[in-house]
């Protein structure tokens, strides 16, 4: 199972962290959670619990998890978010001449998602998918394929700097693999995941380019 998607946006002179998780078929519900400094400034909840009622598979799931996060990239970006983050930033002209912003009249960010998945138009940022869906645990071996596309339409992303990391609560953080995503946007690796006999663990995907950074939770 998936469990989140992290993804960080510069709006303004703010830096912000948006992340999303899967709360799991017990609890069907994924949340989103803006944060500046280490604080949540906004957050976006959805069930999926038709998923559940329908017996979905991860696939689904994990594709419902996406367009979510998705979607609150979309409505951080349009601005809409801004007077509630304390950003000035000039209004497009079409905007000024309408006598209005984005920020000038306040919507949920439940309502901006919801925008995004019926409209999806947004700028660009990136964002990364494990693709390979065996059943990952310590102790054992595990081929990652992750592919690396661009949040507006989904297009492969070249040249993705990622590196996967061990977290765990019993050992310092250890970086078990790097590379690269190629032409089609996908980097795959094999490895041995070590066998900590005990205490929790996830492993940790990250990626870096131009168009941004992105990472990948994974609960083990």
């Amino acid at each position: 199972m998936i469990t989140g998607y992290n993804t960080d946006i510069r709006r303004g002179e703010l830096q912000l962290h948006v992340q999303t998780e899967d709360k799991g078929r017990s609890h069907p519900w994924i949340e989103s959670l803006i944060y500046v400094g280490g604080r949540v400034i906004a957050s976006s909840r959805v069930s999926y619990e038709d998923l559940v009622e329908a017996h979905a598979g991860e696939r689904e799931i994990a594709e419902r998890v996406d367009r979510h996060h998705r979607g609150v990239l979309a409505a951080v970006r349009s601005g809409k978010l801004d007077r509630k983050l304390g950003i000035e930033l000039p209004a497009p002209a079409a905007e000024v001449a309408a006598g209005g912003s984005p920020a000038s009249q306040p919507v949920s960010l439940d309502r901006m998602v919801l925008d995004y998945l019926e409209e999806q138009a947004q700028r660009d940022g990136l964002v990364l998918e494990m693709e390979s869906r065996a059943e990952l645990s310590l102790g054992a071996g595990a081929h990652l394929v992750i592919r690396a596309c661009s949040i507006s339409e989904g297009r492969p992303v070249p040249g993705v700097e990622v590196e996967v990391k061990l977290i765990s609560t019993v050992t310092r953080p250890e970086t078990l693999a790097h590379g690269v995503t190629g032409e089609d946007g996908r980097w795959s690796v094999d490895l041995r995941l070590p066998d900590l006999g005990r205490g929790s663990a996830a492993l940790i995907i990250q990626g870096s380019a131009e168009l941004g950074t992105a990472e990948i939770k994974h609960l083990l």
